[in-house]
């Protein structure tokens, strides 16, 4: 005679959590810029007490400096807004990525937004437009 609740267990199935799919750098990369042009001055809050960075402006990560670039232009402050947009085609110059190449144009867009305030940074900035806008030599056409 079994008796019932010796009879073999049947197993327990655990539920697993579906994996979390990673994000897309575009996706992250939009997502910042957007909480960046929603309030730059919280975005420049949050970011200080984030990174502890004395100087942002320091930072080694392109995406980073343009972001706080885009946040002071926003925030009025033309003149950390062009060391950031500079250093940030520096850095994207010095390590050239297919996700750089978006970040490069940015800033130069930054770059020219903040010389229409600022004449000093004027010929940085048409420079860099310049090369952005320079035409590719097409060696196939007719």
């Amino acid at each position: 005679m079994k008796v019932p609740f010796l009879a073999a267990a049947k197993p327990v199935e655990q539920a697993v959590a579906p994996p979390v799919p990673a994000e897309e750098p575009f996706v992250k990369f939009e997502r910042s810029r957007r909480d960046v042009d929603r309030d730059p001055h919280a975005w420049l809050e949050t970011e200080k007490t984030k990174n502890g960075t004395a100087d942002p402006l320091s930072s080694s990560d392109p995406e980073f400096l343009y972001l706080y670039g885009r946040a002071n232009l926003l925030s009025g402050n033309a003149d950390l807004a062009s060391r950031a947009f500079s250093g940030a085609i520096e850095k994207v110059d010095a390590t050239p990525s297919p996700a750089g190449d978006t970040i490069k144009k940015e800033a130069t867009l930054g770059l020219a937004a903040v010389s229409l305030k600022s004449f000093k940074e004027r010929e940085k900035a048409l420079k860099q437009f310049d090369e952005l806008t320079k035409p590719t030599s097409n060696t196939n056409s007719r």
